[in-house]
């Protein structure tokens, strides 16, 4: 593992400006969108990279700073969920946390994928098998797609969820693909694809001709909008992610109030505690008045300090 790090970095180019780390950063996309994310924490997994990489993209580089309330919020799931998919990623080796979040400021984390490489990659770990596209899928999921998808209410756990948003990501308006493809491309089950795409066509967001599978004509225009919105209030899901905004803004205000209430109590003078008792030091003439503090520097009594070098001898034995 070591000796193929080594060859990774070494083969890798030097990013000097701004246009070099939006090209690793589109290599970094095609990554994303060609791992079979599988099972329903691969989806979440896909997700939340997909929302770090709209941050990253923004920040110009591999490094990003996110809190877990607002990446929940892009990600449309509770903040609970973001945090186990952060641990997950860091333990794959996809993310590195910097500097984690202190005080009002967010973590800091960066991208660290050890496959990024070359997209045909040959020596794929257990942590990251070859991609979709080696297994003959006729797409993937288009993660600029599914960053739009991914936290409207129609696509609520108790809506369309995840899988439904990375499917409705995947098709296409003039190719239509098969639900063997979009098991291949998604990672899917064959039986959740079937029952996700059967929801999908009730609410008018895809359509099936001939077998295969399309996106509706309506896509991307304001009447996709419109459907979702209908989705959304027909499942029981509208306003799930506006009061999850609202639950996230009144988190960070009480907080704020927390803080400026522990710094006004800090500026509270307050007794402070003296170690050494009273009595000790003559008030008047400032005479040293009890011999067992002989040694000690009692200008603050609060912090008296050992000033004597010669070293206190043993008791000897009787």
């Amino acid at each position: 593992m070591l000796s193929r790090a080594r060859e990774f970095v070494a083969c890798q180019p030097v990013i000097e400006q701004r246009t070099d780390a939006l090209v690793e950063l589109a290599r970094l996309r095609d990554t994303i969108e060609s791992h079979p994310w599988k099972g329903r924490t691969g989806g979440t997994d896909q997700k939340n990279l997909t929302a770090r990489l709209r941050l990253a993209e923004l920040s110009g580089g591999f490094d990003h700073t996110v809190s877990v309330r607002h990446l929940a919020e892009l990600m449309g799931c509770a903040k609970s969920t973001a945090v186990k998919s952060n641990q997950r990623l860091v333990d794959l080796g996809y993310l590195k946390l910097i500097r984690a979040g202190k005080n009002a400021e967010a973590s800091q984390w960066h991208f660290t994928f050890p496959s990024l490489g070359s997209p045909d990659q040959q020596h794929a770990s257990p942590a990251h098998p070859p991609t979709v596209r080696h297994r003959g899928a006729g797409s993937v999921p288009e993660t600029r797609r599914l960053h739009t998808l991914m936290a409207d209410d129609a696509f609520h756990a108790w809506a369309h969820g995840t899988s439904g948003a990375r499917l409705l990501a995947t098709l296409d308006q003039t190719d239509g693909v098969s639900t063997a493809e979009l098991a291949v491309a998604t990672g899917l089950h064959p039986s959740t694809v079937r029952r996700r795409l059967i929801a999908l066509i009730d609410d008018g967001l895809a359509e099936q001709n001939d077998g295969l599978y399309y996106l509706t004509a309506t896509a991307y225009t304001p009447d996709e909008a419109h459907q979702l919105r209908q989705a959304a209030s027909s499942r029981g899901t509208a306003g799930y992610g506006a009061r999850r905004k609202l639950r996230h803004a009144h988190d960070r205000a009480q907080y704020a109030q927390w803080r400026a209430l522990r710094a006004e109590r800090r500026r509270i003078d307050r007794p402070r505690l003296s170690l050494v008792p009273d009595g000790v030091i003559d008030a008047e003439t400032g005479e040293l008045t009890d011999p067992r503090w002989k040694g000690w520097n009692l200008s603050d009594p609060v912090h008296p300090t050992w000033i004597d070098d010669t070293p206190l001898r043993p008791a000897m034995a009787v």
